[in-house]
């Protein structure tokens, strides 16, 4: 049980005990204390029963009032929770022991001398006890380290632990008498406060706000209140325990003020790569333009034939760093959430065909075979169709790049059971260690080391292909073993699925079916 719910309770025990032997007789000792204990952690109910009565046998706990040899009557407990009340159980009997004794001192107070005496000392050995149960509680209130407070119903501070001297700077007894209100930087924020936790009725309210120190600083002070009433259900305060939670809120700005900072780099970077890009691009066409010409010797011959090699270099050199260039400015497209998807329905079949013919070329020099397995009666697709060629495309020229001379490649796709649909493309190649999939992932990830790796490439193909299906609600997965091969798997949810694929191609003038 939490500190604070243990001192409280410990705190209406002696409260509990000191107005029931003020009370005028049995009756009401009983009913009052009744009404106090059934408010215990772990109580359910109570019920008291007179002297020889016999409680039924569904109570969990009868305790006698009995003092000496004499009956005044027994507490029944009926248990929720026993193990939040059994911390209580020692401190309950002692209450009712005490209680005993009280009722036949009152008894007894004329009978003679002898008795009184017994009875002086059975009062002694009561307020011994409430002398240990008050040394207990005040060793608890010790070893909290927050600030346990009980206020009077005018706001003024009736018990405070030791806490308050580190966290706000006040003697104990100093803080005694004061103003919660008056401690707080913002008074008025306080008493809305207060009202909420008074409307809680007793139950538990966490409130912040900023305090003042004693030195004058300020410190964030997290409360967790509740209202305090009596066996008439009158007010007659509040309880509460508040910690210094200065060091989580300067953490947490600190983390906004990085999140703040890392999403203007994030956009400085974004917008630094777009306009590198587009300053790229256009020297670029001009020299993948001019080599072109050059090669064509439209305005005479070259020369020696070391000069057509070195064009068809220059050619192939800045048609890759064009490529890398339109890779890099879709990322800052996407990250700038500038790129506009139009979806047109495609059928997949001409998609897949037209992106292999484009990296034919390159398989062919590397010795690798192409093979579409895909089966008859797909559904078409809804999508932007330059986005999704170009995922087509990525995905078959990294199959290349990374295969295996005489390796194959497969293109596969399915309808799945859930309605949408799957893509695969599998190699043979080199494949990816389990550890290395999240890197690749990653916008410029790379395995191998940036100054020794065999392939050339910026490290934004998959990365690229996952944002551009992102925005066809999509997904990709990657599956690979390292030496063995890779399979790179993009899905589509069922609403970028045309059933209908007849039709769509009769509405082309595409008709199959004869």
């Amino acid at each position: 049980m939490p500190l604070d719910a243990a001192s409280r309770t410990l705190g209406q025990l002696l409260v509990l005990q000191s107005i029931a032997i003020g009370l005028p007789g049995r009756r009401e000792i009983f009913d009052f204390l009744r009404a106090g204990l059934q408010r215990l952690p772990g109580v359910s109910r109570v019920e008291t029963y007179e002297s020889g009565g016999v409680p039924p046998i569904s109570y969990d706990l009868v305790v006698p009032v009995r003092s000496g040899q004499r009956d005044y009557g027994v507490f029944a407990f009926v248990i929720a929770d026993h193990g939040a009340f059994g911390v209580f159980s020692p401190y309950v009997r002692n209450l009712i022991t005490s209680v005993a004794a009280i009722l036949e001192f009152r008894r007894n107070q004329e009978v003679s001398h002898d008795r009184e005496h017994r009875l002086e000392v059975e009062v002694l050995r009561t307020r011994r006890e409430l002398l240990l149960i008050e040394h207990d509680l005040q060793a608890i209130l010790n070893t909290i380290p927050d600030i346990f407070f009980r206020t009077g119903d005018n706001d003024r501070v009736v018990m405070v632990s030791p806490g308050v001297h580190s966290i706000l700077g006040y003697a104990p007894e100093s803080f005694l008498g004061t103003r919660l209100s008056d401690h707080y930087c913002d008074p008025q924020q306080y008493l809305r406060d207060r009202e909420r936790v008074l409307d809680a009725a007793g139950a538990v309210v966490m409130v912040e706000g900023m305090m003042r120190h004693k030195a004058g600083f300020e410190v964030w002070i997290s409360t967790n209140a509740a209202a305090r009433f009596n066996a008439d259900g009158q007010f007659t305060g509040i309880d509460g325990i508040s910690r210094d939670d200065s060091l989580r809120k300067r953490t947490e700005q600190d983390l906004l003020a990085a999140k703040d900072q890392a999403e203007q780099a994030n956009h400085l970077k974004t917008q630094f790569l777009a306009n590198m890009s587009h300053e790229l691009r256009t020297p670029l066409n001009a020299i993948i333009g001019f080599s072109e010409f050059m090669g064509l010797e439209a305005l005479g011959p070259l020369g020696a034939d070391k000069y057509r090699e070195y064009l068809i270099d220059i050619k192939n050199s800045g048609e890759h760093l064009l490529e890398v260039i339109n890779d890099i400015l879709d990322v800052a497209r996407i990250e700038a959430g500038r790129v506009e998807v139009r979806f047109e329905t495609v059928v997949l079949d001409y998609v897949v065909d037209a992106c292999v013919r484009l990296v034919a070329d390159r398989a062919r020099a590397r010795n690798l075979t192409i093979s579409c397995e895909l089966p008859p009666g797909l559904p078409s697709l809804s999508v932007d169709p330059l986005r999704f060629r170009q995922v087509v495309l990525n995905l078959l020229t990294n199959a290349v790049k990374f295969n295996r001379p005489g390796g194959g490649i497969r293109v596969t796709a399915e309808h799945e059971p859930g309605g949408g649909m799957a893509i695969r493309v599998t190699d043979g190649g080199i494949g990816i260690a389990a550890d290395d999939i999240p890197l690749v992932l990653e916008a410029f990830g790379q395995v191998s080391d940036v100054y020794a790796r065999p392939h050339e490439g910026s490290g934004l193909g998959l990365p690229l292909c996952r944002s551009l299906m992102q925005l066809h609600s999509g997904d990709l997965e990657l599956e690979s073993t390292l030496g063995v091969g890779t399979t790179v798997t993009v899905r589509f949810p069922p609403e970028r699925v045309v059933l209908d694929r007849n039709e769509y191609l009769f509405n082309q003038g595409l008709n199959l079916l004869g």
